[in-house]
């Protein structure tokens, strides 16, 4: 449950620094990690 509220924060600042931000291109390349880890990942309902 921790680590679920830890990633929620981390998608809800990502959104956040997005909207304010240069284009992905700029970011860290752990940003990009993060993505795709995400798309590997099935949705959890």
């Amino acid at each position: 449950i921790r680590s679920l509220g830890y990633r929620a924060a981390m998608i809800r600042l990502r959104d956040e620094a997005a909207s304010t931000s240069p284009p992905p291109s700029q970011l860290p390349s752990a940003s990009r990690r993060v993505d795709r880890l995400e798309v590997t990942l099935p949705p959890r309902k």
